[in-house]
């Protein structure tokens, strides 16, 4: 009577550590889902942060072509004037010679 009486003492205090260590690795369970949650939500975040900044690179690559495109054809309709103007002074300077 008296071992199966230390035994059961012995169950009993292995059981209670075992209810807290249990008790504690479900509080860490709930604070890693816990956590979990929050970083799938801060990952949704930066993709949506990711896919506007893409659409913005897109949209100032497309307008940064454009101006590209539009200063080239300045600067060739300012040379082709220039160039204009010169063989015009020219002919006149020529004109005036004769």
């Amino acid at each position: 009577k008296q071992q199966f009486s230390k035994q059961n003492l012995e169950l009993i205090q292995t059981n209670a550590q075992l209810g807290a260590q249990l008790r504690r690795t479900e509080a860490e369970c709930e604070r890693l889902m816990n956590q979990n949650v929050g970083l799938h939500a801060k990952l949704a975040e930066l993709r949506t942060l990711a896919w506007t900044q893409q659409r913005r690179l897109a949209h100032q690559s497309t307008a940064q072509r454009h101006i590209t495109s539009h200063a080239t054809e300045l600067v060739g309709s300012v040379q082709f004037r220039s160039t204009g103007e010169e063989q015009s002074d020219g002919v006149s300077s020529n004109e005036s010679l004769i």
